[in-house]
């Protein structure tokens, strides 16, 4: 991801990430944010970073309503989010 992916998902999210995440996505090979699972790992695009997030922002999680500060970041292949609880700016 590059940073002007990072300020496009803060901006449609309305959420502004800590550092060590934007570090992380934007500086390490995307080979080390994969594991050897397909499902299981961190997400690295924008498009599935931002549907994601709006998709359980509307539709809530299991029945239940999902708080707009969460922010998913990953996945284990298994319907389990990983999330981050960055600062709301809206």
């Amino acid at each position: 991801m590059t940073p002007d992916d990072v300020k496009r998902i803060e901006k449609e999210t309305g959420l502004t990430f800590p550092k060590c995440y934007v570090d992380i996505v934007t500086n390490y090979p995307s080979e080390l944010l994969d594991s050897d699972a397909p499902d299981f790992g961190l997400l690295d695009d924008p498009e599935e970073i931002i549907s994601e997030n709006l998709e359980v922002r509307e539709h809530g999680y299991f029945g239940e309503k999902w708080p707009e500060r969460y922010l998913i970041i990953g996945k284990n292949g298994c319907g389990d989010y990983y999330v981050i609880t960055p600062v709301v700016v809206h």
